[in-house]
């Protein structure tokens, strides 16, 4: 996965110290942004959280929005890492556990306060190699369940991801105590669309 183009960091570290100082630097990021809030953080915070100089934040990351894209690989890639561990299991199982395995590890990002910080302030733009990562691995889930098309599996691995994009407003708006119904519920209308589409 390449994130040269929606990474913006100054340089990628190429030794095992620099990739050490980068995850420092975003674990501090997690915590500042859980703490603070994405709008109130700052660079300064971050590396201050990360005992490290300003300087040294700087030559990774040119500004706080290369920062909150760093934190959005580093989801994506445990999201793929996750399935990549669990695919022959939903490949193979019933309808249910794969919707249950994909709403839940939606929610496992969801229920990430710096996760959440970013999505309703960040205001960050799309990423497309993001994006083109999670449809391919859904596409393939598909195609590996039941033979179709490409042009097929594209059309619902999309959907689906639309989906799995709304559940985040889905539970910021809805009350707390509500929200494990409400998740059954988005659930189940996951299912029945798969059932109709996909079999």
């Amino acid at each position: 996965m390449s994130e040269s183009s929606s990474f913006s960091a100054r340089r990628l570290p190429k030794q095992k110290r620099g990739e050490q100082r980068v995850a420092a630097l975003l674990d501090a990021a997690v915590r500042v942004i859980a703490r603070d809030g994405y709008q109130k953080a700052t660079a300064s915070d971050i590396a201050r959280e990360a005992g490290a100089s300003i300087g040294s934040l700087y030559q990774f990351f040119p500004n706080k929005e290369a920062i909150a894209l760093g934190l959005v690989w580093r989801y994506a890639r445990a999201f793929e890492a996750a399935w990549a561990a669990i695919e022959a299991d939903v490949v193979s199982g019933p309808l249910d556990r794969l919707v249950d395995e994909v709403v839940e590890r939606r929610m496992q990002s969801l229920n990430n306060p710096a996760f959440l910080a970013m999505m309703e302030d960040a205001k960050l733009p799309p990423v497309p190699e993001i994006r083109s990562l999670l449809l391919k691995r859904l596409e393939t889930i598909l195609l590996r369940r039941r033979k179709a098309s490409k042009a097929e599996a594209a059309a619902v691995a999309a959907t689906v991801l639309y989906m799995l994009k709304a559940l985040g407003r889905f539970c910021r708006e809805m009350p707390a105590a509500r929200r494990k119904e409400g998740v059954a519920e988005f659930k189940a209308a996951l299912t029945a669309y798969l059932s109709a589409r996909w079999g």
